[in-house]
């Protein structure tokens, strides 16, 4: 799933002024568990890359969600269904768009070991 969604199924950001911190814009036209699911990942990426004492890269950067909206228009075609907020998806303003949702139904909830490896992670912190 995190494949078929691509970058446009990512949120989009913005550096602060100092460039310390992301400002991040949620897709306003992603389902909050979709939201969560992807926050895990993130999550996971991260206590992995310290765990591992990677030295390589940009280090991660604080994000916090910004009061601005993403782009309404930035969306995926073709998801299951319940990838999408109800309320975005209904808007007679979006039939435009042509988002072409599945009925196929995604469980966009990760293996126990995941979460359990996080868990760990975060009582080492």
């Amino acid at each position: 799933m995190f494949l078929r969604m691509g970058y446009r199924g990512m949120s989009s950001d913005e550096s602060d002024s100092e460039g310390n911190r992301f400002k991040v814009h949620l897709c306003p036209w992603r389902h909050p568990n979709v939201t969560q699911w992807l926050h895990a990942i993130d999550a996971l990426g991260l206590a992995m890359r310290k765990n591992a004492n990677l030295k390589q890269g940009s280090s991660q950067r604080e994000r916090e969600p910004s009061t601005k909206p993403g782009d309404p228009t930035r969306f995926v075609r073709g998801l299951p269904r319940n990838s999408y907020e109800p309320t975005w998806l209904d808007n007679p303003d979006h039939i435009q768009f042509d988002v072409r949702p599945t009925d196929e139904v995604y469980n966009f909830v990760h293996d126990r070991e995941v979460y359990s490896y996080l868990l760990a992670h975060m009582q080492r912190q």
